[in-house]
C-alpha cells in the first residue's frame, strides 16, 4: 500500500455514508448526533451515521491522517483544513430536490461551492509563499524532521493546491470568455528549481 503515502489530504463529497457531522446544524430529520449512533467509539455521537467509524475515517487511518473535520466545523469552530475537509451531507444527491422531504441538507452543488471556500482559505494562507516546506522556519525544525531538509509533507499540500488552482484558472478564463484574463504563475516550480540547483542560478544554500 505504498501508493497511500502519495495522498497528503482528502476532500470528501457525498451523503449519509460519509457525512461526519455537517447536518448537525441543519433543520433536518437526517441527523445522527444522538445515541445510539457512535456507541462503539470513545467520542460518542458526532453526526456519523454509524455506531463506530465510517469509511472515510478508516481510509484516513490508512493514509496516516487525523480524522477529517466537517466543513461546518472548519467554519464555526476554526478546525484545521491541513489534512482536508469533509463536505458530505446526509440526504444529499446529484439533484437539488433529492430527499427534500427530510428537511435541509447540503446539495452536491453546494458542497462544490463549499470546496471553493476551502480553496480560498488555502490560497489566503499560501498566497505568494511558494514551497512552504522549504522556508527557513520549516527547514530549521528539529526533532521530527531532518534539520536543513525541505518538508515534503508540507510541499505536497502545495502541489495539490496548485493542481486545483490551475483547473480553476482554466475554468474562470472559459467563464469570462476574454472579458477578464486569469493567469496561473508557478512560483513553486521556479523556487524548487533554484533550491534543487542553486549553483546554476548563482546561489548557494547554507545549512
Amino acid at each position: 500500500l505504498s501508493w497511500l503515502s502519495k495522498f497528503s489530504a482528502m476532500f470528501v463529497f457525498g451523503d449519509s455514508l460519509v457525512d461526519n457531522g455537517n447536518n448537525n446544524y441543519l433543520i433536518s430529520f437526517a441527523k445522527a448526533n444522538f445515541v445510539s449512533y457512535g456507541i462503539d467509539t470513545s467520542w460518542g455521537p458526532t453526526g456519523r451515521f454509524s455506531n463506530g467509524k465510517i469509511l472515510i475515517d478508516l481510509l484516513g487511518e490508512l493514509l496516516g491522517h487525523p480524522y477529517l473535520p466537517s466543513f461546518t466545523a472548519t467554519q464555526r469552530q476554526g478546525k484545521s483544513i491541513t489534512w482536508g475537509v469533509n463536505y458530505a451531507s446526509a440526504a444529499a444527491g446529484i439533484l437539488d430536490e433529492t430527499e427534500t422531504h427530510l428537511g435541509q441538507h447540503i446539495t452536491f452543488k453546494e458542497q462544490v461551492h463549499n470546496f471553493q471556500t476551502t480553496i480560498n482559505q488555502l490560497k489566503a494562507t499560501m498566497d505568494d509563499i511558494g514551497p512552504l516546506g522549504c522556508t527557513p522556519h520549516q527547514i530549521s525544525t528539529k526533532g521530527l524532521f531532518p534539520s536543513g531538509a525541505c518538508r515534503d509533507d508540507v510541499n505536497s499540500m502545495i502541489v495539490l493546491f496548485n493542481d486545483g488552482l490551475k483547473s480553476l484558472v482554466d475554468e474562470l478564463n472559459t467563464q469570462y470568455n476574454g472579458s477578464s484574463i486569469f493567469v496561473y504563475g508557478n512560483t513553486y516550480g521556479v523556487l524548487m528549481q533554484i533550491i534543487q540547483d542553486p549553483i546554476a542560478y548563482g546561489k548557494k544554500l547554507e545549512n
